[in-house]
């Protein structure tokens, strides 16, 4: 997938205030909650926890956003379906000439000051499709059900912090299609990409990371609703690329400061087995840490 190399580079223009902001909130190299990571960084893995991060469900990571899509493709109108977001800005708008809602949230996760905390607005799209891939205004119109739901992620941006890792995002978008939303189970196939800047703090380093993600799916699988332990039940694979600019705020350095990867990316019960290279990593798809097999 070819890279918004323009977009990027114009982000790196703001990194040195990330990084500044970064010092002086939540994200400080001097945060009383000692860092629980003990390993010694390299870039690799400094990549695979910022990915991890940007796909977990408590982050408001892809996760996320797929938990959301499933809950789409399950209601009969699309006032009831803003009831699901007890954040949602306003009532969902249509416009009739598109048959396309829209929809803005903020949703927030943990408690500000602890250990775990995330705060975070999306912009939604989407449109409900019969079967010859028409417009129909609700999920359910004249007892016809919907076949499938192009999804968008027009914008979105947000802060989540833990122990180990402090992510700031600070523009993301994806275009989705769902199919067999008629279903018990649906399929999601397409793109998304985010930017954003990782505070990552072990005992041997702090580092910041300016990065953009990239990433192509197909055949992503959910259960349509909405699903206890979602995170769970999420499988399929994707690839894509990682670019970033690193800067040492302190501590041991691997070097590499302008980094491009590829990298694959499989989910499944629970986990995302993430290979750059042929170096494997596990992250947890609700919590984005690291998990068995790292």
């Amino acid at each position: 997938m070819k890279l918004s190399l323009i977009t990027f580079q114009r982000s790196l223009l703001i990194f040195l205030l990330l990084l500044v902001f970064s010092l002086f909130t939540g994200c400080s190299k001097d945060s009383a909650t000692a860092p629980l990571n003990t390993d010694i960084p390299t870039a690799n893995k400094d990549i695979s926890e910022a990915v991890a991060g940007s796909i977990a469900m408590d982050n408001g990571g892809i996760v996320d956003q797929l938990a959301d899509l499933a809950a789409i493709a399950t209601e009969s109108d699309s006032f009831t379906v803003a009831k699901l977001w007890a954040g949602s800005i306003g009532a969902p708008n249509y416009d009739s000439a598109t048959g396309t809602w829209r929809l803005q949230f903020t949703r927030e996760r943990g408690e500000s000051g602890g250990p775990f905390h995330a705060i975070f607005t999306r912009t939604y799209t989407y449109q409900y499709r019969n079967g010859n891939g028409e417009p129909q205004r609700q999920w359910v119109v004249n007892s016809d059900t919907a076949c499938s739901i192009q999804f968008g992620i027009l914008e979105g941006s947000g802060e989540c912090r833990t122990l180990r890792i402090c992510k700031q995002l600070t523009n993301m978008n994806g275009s989705w299609l769902a199919t067999g939303v008629n279903t018990d189970t649906i399929t999601i196939s397409g793109t998304y990409e985010c930017i954003g800047l990782d505070t990552l703090r072990s005992y041997q380093a702090v580092r910041a990371m300016q990065y953009q993600l990239n990433l192509m799916f197909t055949n992503i699988r959910c259960l349509r609703g909405k699903s206890v332990d979602f995170s769970r039940q999420v499988t399929g694979n994707m690839s894509g690329t990682f670019l970033a600019n690193v800067a040492f705020m302190s501590g041991y350095s691997y070097g590499e400061t302008n980094i491009f990867r590829n990298m694959n990316i499989a989910m499944a019960e629970g986990d995302a087995n993430i290979t750059i290279g042929s170096e494997r990593f596990m992250g947890d798809l609700a919590t984005g840490e690291p998990s068995a097999g790292n």
